[in-house]
């Protein structure tokens, strides 16, 4: 027989705007989230499901946002609407895009190594949270995330009381501009340009920090995220053409 006792729950609030104003589209959205499991901290085998604790997927605060605005140029626009030929071809069919995203951090763990406070045959793990990790003298900083002295190994005999997922890593701030160009060839057949920007301020991202107490890097941010595999997780500023017939 199979039986399964943790559990898990999700609360969240969430608002999304959408809002056209001519050649002007506008549409945000944010979230509030929480989620939790109880079957994250496995050090105890019997104490398994005692506290629950943030997932470790779930970022608190989420936001996006999307702006599209259509250059009003051309035929069917605002100005030299009765351009046409070559003028036409230049000035007409523009478009920009921005998205922005912002959110707060994705959790991870405190942890140490080195010693078997448990006397379980394990060398590392959850360790006491004796103070406030967040109170960081002078403040946070990529080398100095989080307050190290807040937490301390266990005593002996003991498991660590610290949390799975209680600290939380670098802010989500991502913004993407693309300028398109679309040229009619034929009735049926237009080419489309677009040049986009991604990262456009360059806000560094990094991974989160190890969380390990026992070792002088374990608050600092050392790895730099590399590459760009979503419009929320993005390398330094980087800079694409693309060209493409639609038919």
């Amino acid at each position: 027989m199979t039986r399964y006792n943790g559990s898990a729950n999700y609360n969240g609030l969430q608002f999304d705007v959408r809002r056209r104003v001519g050649s002007l589209t506008f549409s945000a959205n944010y979230s509030l989230s929480s989620s939790q499991a109880n079957y994250l901290n496995t050090e105890n085998p019997y104490n398994l499901l005692s506290r629950y604790a943030n997932d470790g997927m779930t970022r608190r605060h989420y936001s996006s946002g999307t702006l599209t605005y259509a250059l009003p140029f051309g035929h069917g626009r605002h100005y030299l609407n009765g351009a046409g030929g070559l003028t036409e071809r230049v000035v007409g069919g523009w478009s920009t895009n921005v998205m922005t995203y912002l959110a707060s951090g994705i959790y991870f763990s405190p942890s140490f190594s080195g010693s078997d406070p448990s006397n379980t045959n394990t060398l590392s793990g959850l360790p006491d949270l004796v103070g406030d990790p967040n109170n960081v003298p002078g403040g946070k900083s990529k080398t100095n995330w989080f307050n190290m002295a807040a937490f301390a190994v266990p005593q002996q005999g003991h498991f660590g009381n610290a949390l799975p997922n209680s600290l939380e890593g670098q802010n989500l701030y991502q913004t993407h501009v693309s300028l398109i160009k679309s040229t009619p060839i034929t009735e049926r057949v237009k080419f489309n340009f677009v040049t986009q920007i991604s990262n456009l301020f360059n806000h560094a991202q990094f991974l989160n920090p190890s969380g390990n107490i026992s070792s002088a890097s374990g608050s600092q941010f050392t790895s730099q995220i590399g590459t760009f595999d979503s419009y929320e997780v993005a390398k330094p500023r980087n800079i694409t053409f693309q060209g493409a017939f639609v038919f």
